[in-house]
């Protein structure tokens, strides 16, 4: 039996459901503290499940992931990665929730 996507699971609670694509382009804005990195070069930040935290807001993310013991849905960029480039790239890494 084919395993069902996310959007069929949630079509059978809600009914049908149009999806709808943004294409921010370059733009990377904070979910946190909605900073604009678009020009920046600071590296760090987090990613939690799918909601970016720049290099300012993240050590009050880790702290609370780690109390709540949700560890699992932090992704750290890579060794020297500017924050921009980390979520630039994980935009373009296929979504953990697609089955």
């Amino acid at each position: 039996m084919k395993k069902k996507t996310l959007q069929e699971e949630l079509e059978e609670v809600f009914g049908p459901m149009e999806i709808i694509d943004i294409n921010p382009g370059n733009l990377v804005i904070c979910d946190g503290c909605n900073d604009n990195y678009i020009n920046s070069e600071e590296v760090g930040g987090v990613l939690l499940s799918r909601t970016a935290f720049c290099p300012k807001c993240c050590k009050e993310i880790i702290e609370s992931a780690k109390e709540f013991e949700e560890e699992r849905f932090l992704t750290y960029p890579k060794e020297g990665e500017t924050f921009k480039d980390f979520v630039l790239r994980m935009r373009h890494t296929p979504s953990d929730y697609q089955r």
